[in-house]
């Protein structure tokens, strides 16, 4: 499987493979980041297709009856024996707090009956005006007839809105953009971009099974705190796959060679949920007392999250792991360690795609992809270099030319040692 990319964002050309172990590596403000969301977001859009734009068209419903039903009670009464006027009453009470929009799915799956029992209210009290007609255009749009490409279109402008802002064109040049997801050599799904719209989409349904199952964006080891959160849809979904591993954690024990050298690094410690104060834990040895999370290194949260994933059996080779820069918070003996267990991961089928600054890590993950993995083809090594007197970047695979990643990153040490 991979990604094609063309004039997406600072991204002029790029075809990265997402199978296997792809690291990607350059200079800041390159488009290394763009890939891992774009792919996040295309695996996303997918594996929710088509259920995620029913959804969206019965949230908006939902968000469009509100002021009707708050219009209604407010100019009409009724005693309380009326059964219809208490339906609108809880309706009303349903929709009282904006959280009920966002938090609970449930409430807007129960849109067709609100609606027929607001257009009930409306027929018993003879109401014809401007609220009569507004309730009857919600009803066309809910159940207004869709192509399966107009579905995933709606599908990806929420998932790609959210996760880019709504800003996918060059800002500089503002071509049209293009992002094509195949399989082998046929594309799976493709979605073209003018004027930070999207233009429009295709998928084919027929081989939708043929995509990873899910996809997991880690970019900061925080979110393993409670009080860290994000509205980014990778960010919320890491939040919700950790919130699920804590109802899982102490009825699975998925110790598993890879989950053991995780606790060699961390020199035996270990990462526990407290059912009675309700976060993640941290021990650092038997008989320590536990520390909250919030005191812990940055580096044992990065590790602790892919610790408690794994653990629990979230993270699963039909899925992808997309990691920005997680070499960030760690020591160079912890980078190398977390190569040998990245490397390891994909020697059992995983798939990951990395970005990364570190030429320590990346030898690393050089060496125990020679040393571990029996197929190199699951490696691939890319870098992303700005074009000169443009606003692009080209992302090339230089598993050729490995040297290239290295002259890259170090070439900025030249100023320090040779003036």
């Amino acid at each position: 499987m991979s990604l094609q990319f063309s004039k997406f964002g600072k991204i002029k050309e790029a075809t990265i493979e997402l199978e296997g172990l792809s690291v990607i590596a350059g200079l800041n403000d390159t488009g290394k980041s763009t890939i891992g969301k774009a792919a996040y977001s295309m695996i996303k859009s997918i594996k929710n297709f088509p259920q995620w734009y029913l959804e969206m068209k019965q949230q908006k419903a939902f968000a469009d009856l509100i002021p009707i039903v708050f219009e209604l009670l407010k100019s009409y009464t009724a005693s309380k024996d009326d059964a219809l006027y208490q339906q609108m009453l809880k309706i009303r009470s349903d929709m009282f707090s904006m959280d009920s929009l966002f938090g609970n799915a449930n409430l807007y799956r129960n849109i067709e009956q609100y609606l027929e029992t607001t257009e009930n209210f409306i027929q018993k009290n003879n109401i014809n005006d401007s609220v009569s007609q507004k309730l009857k255009q919600i009803i066309i749009d809910l159940h207004k007839e869709t192509t399966d490409d107009e579905k995933f279109i709606g599908i990806t402008a929420d998932v790609f809105g959210k996760s880019f802002k709504r800003i996918y064109n060059n800002s500089m040049t503002k071509e049209d953009a293009k992002i094509d997801y195949s399989v082998g050599n046929n594309i799976l799904a493709s979605i073209e971009f003018k004027k930070n719209q999207i233009e429009s989409g295709h998928l084919n349904v027929d081989y939708k099974s043929m995509s990873f199952r899910d996809a997991t964006l880690i970019e900061s080891p925080l979110y393993l705190e409670e009080g860290h959160s994000s509205n980014l849809p990778y960010a919320k979904d890491l939040k919700t796959k950790i919130d699920s591993a804590k109802r899982m954690f102490t009825e699975i024990d998925n110790n598993t060679d890879i989950i053991k050298q995780i606790n060699t690094i961390l020199n035996g410690a270990q990462f526990n949920y407290d059912t009675d104060q309700r976060e993640w834990k941290y021990t650092v040895s038997e008989g320590a007392d536990s520390l909250h999370i919030e005191n812990i290194a940055s580096g044992s949260k990065m590790l602790g999250i892919l610790y408690i994933l794994l653990k629990t059996g979230i993270l699963t080779p039909d899925s992808l792991l997309i990691l920005d820069e997680p070499e960030n918070h760690l020591h160079p003996d912890w980078q190398i360690r977390l190569a040998k267990i990245l490397v390891s991961l994909v020697k059992n089928d995983f798939h990951i795609v990395l970005t990364t600054h570190s030429p320590t890590f990346i030898h690393a993950l050089m060496k125990y992809s020679k040393d571990i993995l029996d197929n190199k083809n699951k490696v691939n090594f890319y870098l992303a270099s700005k074009i000169d007197s443009t606003n692009y970047s080209d992302i090339k695979n230089v598993n050729s030319d490995i040297n290239k990643i290295f002259e890259n990153l170090t070439a900025p040490n030249d100023v320090l040692y040779f003036g």
